[in-house]
């Protein structure tokens, strides 16, 4: 072999030498481990520093929690980030007096993961960008970022984790009927033929509907407090049950308050135990008077074909074509639209301030006004307006067995005089 060729080869060597000590380092390989996706798990436990210990298992298709259903909405969050096997790439091996810069110390949020293969363990920490999770596997290896934001699907209350819902997949649309009882005697009842159709109560009274309807909602879409065990002595004061369009009952009993105002609650037929805040409690609590419809004359403008005030001198006016007219004590053909309409409207919303607790004797016993709508279908409304409550109210009726207050404005739009009626605005 010449010379020559013997220099060149060395050159060769030494410049890919050269080359190979310029190259940048290989970056540090990615760790293999991975998190395992939902479906490969079996079972999720939760540690954290002063708050109690939680584990969810998979029982068949479903999560429990304590032998009851996780929230649906959990669930369903732990679905999405659990999606698939989340990888993972280090961040840097770091002593355990910096690690509160990733949020992984001591008392940061602990999961374990059981399923194939072995537990794994792991710290989780800070979210970055919302993408990325700081993790560190128990009990002391590298800082990892995670690649999803772990702390979306873990990071909750103990007490947040289980289903509170009482009925689940139930709204107020689904009630058809409410029933409450107090002591073992019917308080009251209401149904309704239809989810847009308005609530009665069964004794016939017009129902205050956005009441009742509210308090159907309230009922189907009920959240309990803390669970209490199936020992816990419990006595029943009031029931309230719901039927549904289908047939089926909602019912929960409620024990009386303590102090503060909650209770304690028992759904039916299966008797699971829980408590209810007061405010709760109080709104599912309500007396019967409480769901009237406040309005004297409950009817539509459309279905009044007159109204007759009766008193001293008693005065009546029709519907006459498009307006109005008076036809008692004398006849006024065509009433102002600009003053009969603010009356006719002024009786059609009056309202009852009350309804009256003590009723005196001679309440309905002295000089009495009345007002009595004529309505389409041979249909009459009345309403008597007795003697003084105070201070200008008085008690007044539109049925026998219920005396209410009206306010003194209130009496004053439901007795005006002629010259009232006949007046030009």
């Amino acid at each position: 072999m010449s010379r020559r060729i013997r220099v060149l080869g060395a050159a060769a060597l030494v410049l890919a030498a050269l080359a190979l000590l310029g190259r940048p380092a290989p970056p540090p390989p990615t760790p293999s481990v991975r998190l395992p996706a939902l479906a490969a798990v079996q079972a999720i436990e939760l540690s954290r520093t002063g708050d109690a210990p939680v584990r969810l298992e998979r029982v068949g298709p479903d999560w429990q929690v304590g032998g009851v259903p996780v929230d649906p909405f959990a669930v369903a969050a732990l679905a999405e980030v659990f999606a698939s096997p989340i990888g993972m790439d280090k961040a840097e091996q770091v002593a355990d007096e910096a690690l509160d810069r990733y949020g992984l110390t001591a008392d940061a949020l602990t999961v374990t993961l059981v399923g194939e293969g072995s537990p794994r363990t792991f710290r989780v920490g800070k979210v970055v960008d919302g993408k990325r999770t700081f993790i560190r596997p128990a009990p002391d290896g590298p800082v990892l970022r995670a690649r999803a934001n772990l702390r979306r699907a873990l990071d909750r209350p103990a007490s947040a984790w289980r289903e509170r819902r009482i009925f689940p997949g139930r709204t107020g649309a689904h009630v058809a009927a409410l029933r409450h009882t107090r002591g073992g005697r019917e308080d009251w009842a209401a149904d309704r033929a239809g989810p847009d159709a308005p609530w009665r109560l069964a004794d016939g009274a017009a129902a205050e509907d956005d009441a009742l309807g509210t308090l159907a909602h309230a009922l189907a879409t009920l959240l309990a407090g803390e669970p209490l065990p199936a020992g816990h002595p419990f006595t029943p004061l009031v029931v309230l049950t719901a039927r549904l369009f289908t047939g089926g009952e909602l019912t929960v009993e409620l024990a009386p308050a303590r102090p503060d105002g909650s209770r304690d609650a028992r759904r039916l037929p299966d008797g699971a135990l829980f408590t209810l805040p007061g405010h709760v409690a109080t709104f599912l609590d309500v007396a019967g008077a409480s769901l009237l419809d406040p309005r004297l004359f409950p009817v539509s403008a459309d279905d009044v074909l007159g109204i007759a005030f009766g008193g001293e001198t008693p005065r009546r006016i029709a519907r006459r074509g498009g307006g109005w007219a008076l036809e008692a004590p004398h006849t006024v053909e065509a009433l102002a639209p600009g003053t009969i309409d603010p009356i006719v409207q002024a009786v059609l919303t009056a309202r009852a301030a009350g309804v009256a607790e003590r009723v005196p004797p001679d309440a309905f016993t002295g000089p009495l006004s009345t007002v009595q709508l004529h309505l389409k279908g041979d249909r009459q409304l009345a309403l008597t307006i007795g003697a003084e409550f105070r201070g200008g109210a008085r008690f007044a009726r539109t049925r026998p067995d219920q005396t209410v207050v009206l306010s003194a404005a209130t009496v004053a739009a439901l007795t005006p005089d002629v010259a009232t009626l006949v007046a030009t605005p």
